[in-house]
C-alpha cells in the first residue's frame, strides 16, 4: 500500500516517469523508493532522471530529492 501511495505521487508530479518501477529499500520503518529514466534531451543526446522518495510504513512522503 505505502509503495502505491508513492508511485501515484511520483507519477502526479513527474510524469515522464509514469510506468518506471522504483527500486525499494528500507531501514528502519522508512522505505526508499527510488526512481530511474533516461530521458531523451532537446538537440540530441540523453540524461538520467533519477527521484528518490522517502516514505514512513503508512506512504507519507517525508523526503523527496529529485536530481536535474
Amino acid at each position: 500500500m505505502a509503495e502505491e501511495k508513492v508511485k501515484r505521487y511520483v507519477y502526479e508530479r513527474f510524469p515522464e516517469l509514469t510506468g518506471v518501477r522504483p527500486q525499494a529499500s528500507s531501514s528502519r520503518s522508512r522505505y526508499i523508493y527510488t526512481f530511474k529514466k533516461r530521458l531523451p534531451l532537446p538537440g540530441g543526446g540523453t540524461i538520467l532522471q533519477v527521484v528518490r522518495v522517502t516514505a514512513d510504513e503508512k506512504g507519507e512522503i517525508l523526503k523527496v530529492s529529485v536530481s536535474r
